[in-house]
């Protein structure tokens, strides 16, 4: 593989996880969940979930604030033309309602996270397959 495959690789498994939070961010959890694998492993917030239509159900208390991920500090380092492993920070506000009125107030972010993520390259693009995440920083 040359370098520029390598960039390649690396730009699309970024933009995955871009991809992700935008939509979570806008409730568009039906296509949030087909960023991942069919067979996803998700270990996030003290779940342990496998496949898409366990890690969707989760989604579904999510719909009565308003949520939005700042996503930092991605590095990927990957392993094949086939295969890579992601490392991201994601600092995550939320407020209960809606900013139909005007921005929303609120005290600060509510929790820094870290994500690990295998990512694989299906014949749909790149996917995240495993997610790992664990809180560093979280507001009472």
């Amino acid at each position: 593989m040359d370098e520029e495959q390598r960039f390649e690789i690396e730009w699309d498994c970024q933009k995955i996880s871009r991809q992700y939070y935008h939509l979570m961010d806008q409730r568009n959890y039906d296509d949030a969940i087909m960023l991942f694998s069919p067979d996803v492993r998700w270990e996030v917030m003290g779940l342990d979930l496998h496949g898409r239509k366990a890690v969707r159900d989760a989604f579904s208390g999510l719909t009565k604030s308003t949520i939005r991920h700042v996503l930092t500090n991605t590095t990927v380092d990957v392993v094949d033309e086939d295969h890579a492993n992601a490392v991201s920070y994601v600092t995550i506000y939320v407020e209960k309602g809606f900013p139909d009125d005007g921005p929303l107030h609120f005290d600060g972010p509510n929790r820094l996270g870290e994500n690990h993520d295998t990512l694989v390259r299906t014949e749909d693009g790149w996917r995240i397959a495993h997610r790992t995440g664990q809180l560093a920083f979280a507001r009472d």
